[in-house]
């Protein structure tokens, strides 16, 4: 038997469909400002740069990752002295660990599994070991 939908095209649901696919092709047609584009991603950059290292334990704020990636350095950058440091195992570990009970943690660079090592053993081995 074939799928029989619960629903029957009626003038009404004709009349919406059509302005649905009328607002989609004028948002597909909309171009963005050039202008905007690269302030776009410059904050893409700075946001996804300190998200992603703040899960690895990075006590930077948002703002003096941006002063980094504009090329300031140390005084500059306003650290906070009371700020707290990295800590010996990332935050985003723990979290992980929490979440899959019994899976053992791997740290790979730093002080964990050298770089080098890990793409040259098959994934079986850390598995086992």
């Amino acid at each position: 038997m074939g799928y029989r939908p619960r629903f029957a095209i009626s003038p009404t649901l004709l009349t919406r469909v059509e302005a649905v696919a009328a607002l989609r092709e004028r948002i597909q047609a909309a171009a963005v400002q050039v202008a905007w584009i690269p302030a776009l991603q410059k904050d893409t950059r700075a946001r996804n740069a300190h998200s992603s290292t703040a899960i690895e334990g990075n006590p930077l704020t948002l703002e003096q990752v941006r002063a980094v990636e504009a090329g300031r350095r140390g005084a500059e950058l306003r650290l906070d002295p009371e700020a707290p440091r990295r800590r010996e195992t990332p935050a985003g570990t723990d979290a992980f660990a929490a979440a899959f009970k019994g899976v053992r943690r791997r740290l790979v660079g730093g002080d964990g599994i050298a770089l080098e090592e890990f793409p040259a053993k098959p994934a079986g081995h850390w598995a086992r070991s």
